[in-house]
């Protein structure tokens, strides 16, 4: 008696649903869609998000910027009141690396701040090979 009972029971006779399979992809589009959106706005605004995303993914690339920039400092005016405005980009060459576009905040006769922009060339083991005041 007992066994038709259980035989009878909606509970033992519907079939076995996952509710947690099925629905995590659907709670999950949305919190991928929020954090690649959040990558893209970091990376736009904050440099140092930039510099890290660089760093982890074009180590190269990011190394040929700071010997870069390392360079363009020590080569301003007066380095000592010198800045980074905009890193520069990567361009390889057959022999190693083209950096360009990189702007240097320095201090002017005037005190006031000027931009100023280097390129450089670095060969394939990473050694400045000439810096560019443009």
């Amino acid at each position: 008696m007992l066994a038709q009972d259980q035989a009878e029971s909606p509970l033992r006779t519907a079939p076995y649903r996952r509710k947690g399979s099925s629905a995590l992809p659907g709670k999950l589009i949305p919190l991928l869609f929020l954090v690649v959106f959040g990558v893209i706005i970091a990376h736009n605004e904050i440099p140092a998000f930039a510099a890290w995303w660089e760093k982890l993914v074009a180590p190269q690339d990011w190394e040929a910027k700071q010997q870069c920039q390392q360079a363009a400092l020590g080569a301003a005016l007066n380095p000592a009141f010198a800045r980074v405005i905009e890193p520069g980009q990567v361009h390889h060459t057959s022999a190693g690396v083209y950096v360009d576009e990189l702007v240097l905040g320095e201090m002017g006769d005037a005190g006031a701040e000027q931009a100023v922009e280097y390129s450089c060339y670095l060969d394939s083991a990473g050694t400045l090979v000439q810096l560019n005041r443009l």
